[in-house]
């Protein structure tokens, strides 16, 4: 009965897909990595293929590896969210779903978070994206930096957290925006041919996946709205609240 008083709850960590969901959740931007199928032997219609369709939550995706070995028959798009569910214990077993998985933290975890493709891309704040239009209509520096603590951290800054974040984005926050006349948005990208299982084996399917994996890599274009300098700010702050510890770590 003396050892029923305890001093708070244990800390637990975000699994793999709540992890990757949190991530699409608080930059406010779509899972938008097109349909995922099985290989094709071409006895049956194209309509009746395996197929999971187009994946809104992570926890609609499954392992890469099977049929997925040749450069042709990359999904850069997936690969990048299949890499942080790894890092995080996710098998992606699903016709043996593996119930067990290895929870200890590990060097891949902070590092696939803090140097990975999915939140490099997700933390930019790019064209028409709910994070540049946070970091338009802001009103000040300190309605910023708080909304940006809510919206990643569910809590407002703590006092010296607020003062650094708001003198890191004070500087050039008047002039911040590029007048409306002189925005000028970036060209879409010329769509590449589609490779399929029945073309994969061209000469040129490997250099078009290589050229779809360049473009992941690369992101999103920015807002044209915002200035670089300052921009390049904001997007850090964002970046250090999704590394920041409570953002994987329950309290």
């Amino acid at each position: 009965p003396e050892e029923r008083f305890f001093h708070g709850p244990e800390r637990r960590r975000l699994n793999a897909e709540q992890v990757v969901d949190s991530l699409y959740a608080v930059t406010g931007k779509e899972m938008d990595i097109g349909e995922l199928t099985f290989v094709h032997d071409g006895k049956r219609a194209l309509s009746n293929r395996q197929t999971l369709g187009f994946p809104r939550r992570a926890w609609m995706l499954a392992n890469l590896n099977n049929e997925r070995d040749r450069p042709s028959l990359s999904l850069p798009k997936a690969q990048a969210i299949v890499d942080v569910l790894e890092a995080f214990g996710w098998k992606g077993t699903r016709q043996q779903p593996i119930y067990h998985r290895e929870i200890e933290p590990n060097v891949l975890q902070p590092g696939i978070l803090a140097n990975g493709v999915l939140v490099n891309s997700l933390s930019r704040a790019s064209l028409d994206s709910d994070l540049a239009d946070l970091a338009v209509d802001a009103r000040s520096t300190e309605d910023l930096v708080k909304g940006l603590f809510l919206q990643i951290l569910s809590r407002p800054p703590t006092e010296t957290e607020q003062q650094r974040f708001v003198e890191a984005l004070q500087d050039g926050f008047a002039k911040r925006l590029i007048p409306s006349p002189h925005v000028k948005r970036p060209p879409a990208l010329a769509p590449l041919p589609q490779v399929t299982w029945f073309n994969h084996g061209r000469h040129k399917a490997n250099s078009i996946q290589q050229e779809n994996e360049r473009r992941v890599r690369q992101g999103p274009p920015p807002d044209p709205r915002l200035r670089n300098d300052w921009r390049e700010r904001f997007e850090d702050i964002v970046w250090s609240l999704i590394n920041h510890r409570e953002f994987v770590w329950m309290p």
